[in-house]
């Protein structure tokens, strides 16, 4: 039986995850040792933390982190009490209590220093989640644009004060093809991490549901994200950009290969092509999620050549991660390394997210110590 709800409990001062099972009576522990190593108690008092050279930046579909309140305004009556998805107070702060266990170890015991987030409905649930004590003490700030997306859902950043300073956000809309429905736009966040000018933005591409005329709207957000791209890199070739998100499509398909302009060379390209470090990770079988029962890298970051060959902030070579601990799978699916959602169809099991997070360094570290993290003219050794 798949899990019914997933609780924290503190035990002398460590958070350990137990997932409980429904009607059998019987439980699910999936070993106190990795969840223990994940989180630590709210109360317990650390030390300052040194700033080191090194930042994780991350991406996250948090699949469906709505509050459970109607929005008049936006089609989310499915997470309402009454709503098809039976949405109630009790499971939204589940949800958030989950995330926040995903978020805290992204990359390290430090979590990510900036990330991105798709299908977050609204400020209010970023406010709630940043709160939540297995992350507060990072003090995450929130960049958020309302989307025009007939849900409500929306592409936003977090980001540790002390290493991001934000100087200014705008949000892109996206135009599709054949409607006027509303879409996710792209969210551009332009700042200073770790005092080196970078520009993050937040994608959320069309669904496949729709056959040929889904792929045409992928083909045109993926056009219209390039202009942008293209607009910064004309004022300046060494730009640094990190576009990150869920396309919706995998490293190998023509609407992020042509459509969008990269490839998972790392030095052997044209400047103006975008570096796919995620590219790798789907040629060998890797998955963010699983999409008709096969794994697939849907969450994706590319980054410009300014992160590659630039001085200053640069890309680690082979540091592209997929976050995929064993706690947030599903250890009762037909599909080994699927993620442990929210649900599975319409049925409430309490996990994670359906999609797992992605996530890459960057430093400042001097430019003669590049060659130690690997960059060579090959790809570089992917990660998990």
């Amino acid at each position: 039986m798949l899990p019914q709800l997933v609780t924290a409990r503190a035990t002398a001062g460590v958070l350990t995850l137990l997932l409980l099972t429904g009607t059998t009576g019987c439980s699910l522990f999936r070993g106190s040792k990795e969840a223990a190593a994940s989180s630590t108690a709210a109360s317990t008092t650390t030390a300052p933390k040194k700033i080191t050279p090194e930042s994780t930046v991350a991406c996250l579909n948090v699949e469906n982190l709505f509050d459970f309140e109607d929005d008049q305004k936006t089609n989310d009556d499915d997470f309402t009490p009454t709503g098809r998805q039976q949405w109630t107070q009790e499971r939204y702060e589940t949800k958030l209590r989950n995330l926040a266990s995903v978020i805290s170890d992204i990359g390290g015991p430090d979590g990510p220093d900036v990330i991105g987030l798709n299908e977050t409905e609204n400020k209010r649930v970023l406010e709630d989640l940043v709160k939540e004590p297995l992350i507060a003490d990072r003090h995450y700030q929130i960049a958020h644009s309302d989307s025009p997306d007939p849900r409500g859902i929306d592409c936003p950043l977090l980001y540790k004060p002390e290493r991001f300073t934000l100087t200014r956000q705008r949000e892109v809309p996206l135009v599709l093809p054949d409607t006027t429905m509303g879409t996710r736009g792209l969210f551009v966040v332009e700042g200073l991490l770790d005092q080196q000018p970078i520009t993050f933005m937040v994608a959320h591409w069309p669904s496949r549901r729709g056959g040929e005329k889904a792929l045409r709207r992928r083909m045109s957000a993926a056009k219209q994200c390039r202009q942008v791209i293209d607009g910064y890199l004309k004022t300046n070739p060494q730009a640094r950009i990190v576009l990150m998100g869920n396309l919706n499509d995998t490293p190998l398909d023509e609407s992020v290969t042509t459509s969008l302009g990269s490839s998972g060379e790392l030095l052997n390209r044209p400047a103006a092509q975008l570096y796919n470090a995620f590219y790798d990770l789907q040629t060998q079988g890797k998955g963010t999620m699983h999409f008709r029962s096969r794994p697939d890298v849907f969450d994706q970051m590319l980054l410009s050549d300014g992160l590659i060959t630039g001085s200053g902030l640069h890309f680690v070579a082979g540091s592209a991660t997929i976050h995929n601990p064993e706690r947030l799978t599903n250890p009762q699916t037909k599909f080994p390394g699927e993620s442990l959602g929210t649900f599975v169809g319409r049925k409430y099991i309490g996990g994670y997210s359906d999609h797992f997070a992605v996530f890459v360094k960057l430093t400042t570290a001097p430019a003669e110590k590049r060659a130690a993290g690997g960059a060579t003219n090959a790809r570089p050794a992917a990660g998990r």
